[in-house]
């Protein structure tokens, strides 16, 4: 069954809040027939979300939290603007490369 309010649209989970306040398997039925979709989360070290890293990527604000998450296996999204990281940076801080 396509989840047809969703289905064929780009979709930002979580864009009012982190998509950890909503369990992993609801976000999957409500994605898995969209154009494409973006999500991240503040959440990504918390043992109890490890699940969204199936399709969220851990937001991280620095270096040191970014090369965590990737040994965690998670693929990254950074704030820290240092031109260093090697996930993707946040566009608010490229003005800082």
């Amino acid at each position: 069954m396509k989840a047809l309010l969703l289905a064929d649209r780009l979709v930002r989970i979580g864009a009012a809040g982190d998509p950890a306040a909503v369990p992993a398997s609801v976000w999957k039925a409500l994605v898995k027939d969209a154009k494409s979709f973006t999500a991240y989360t503040h959440q990504w070290n918390r043992p109890e979300f490890q699940a969204l890293r199936s399709f969220c990527m851990a937001s991280t604000d620095t270096l040191q939290e970014e090369e965590l998450a990737l040994s965690m296996g998670w693929s990254c999204f950074t704030a820290d603007g240092t031109g260093e990281s090697k996930g993707t940076v946040c566009l608010n801080n490229s003005h800082n490369l």
